[in-house]
């Protein structure tokens, strides 16, 4: 299973951080290594089953280097996969609440 968060996403969830960068624009805190942990604890404490769970953040690979042509190619399959597994969800989840 793959979870995309956009950046911003879950503010509201996180402690206020008043830091600002260089340009002015209020830095974000990381949410998904939020997401993470609570997904951690609630298999280990309420499901009770061990899970292997790998934190990946694209940003610094994504930023690392001057983006090319392929960057778009990368954006938009990552953009329709998401979309594709959040659909087959919603299809799935409704086939077994008509069973």
């Amino acid at each position: 299973m793959d979870i995309v968060v956009a950046e911003g996403a879950g503010e509201d969830l996180l402690a206020a951080k008043n830091e600002r960068d260089a340009s002015g624009n209020k830095l974000l805190q990381d949410v998904g290594l939020w997401l993470s942990q609570r997904i951690k604890e609630h298999y280990s404490k309420e499901k009770k089953l061990p899970i292997t769970l790998k934190y990946v953040d694209p940003t610094y690979m994504i930023r690392a280097i001057p983006s090319n042509a392929s960057d778009n190619v990368y954006c938009t399959l990552l953009a329709q996969s998401a979309v594709h597994g959040a659909m087959y969800c919603q299809v799935l989840q409704a086939s077994l609440v008509a069973l």
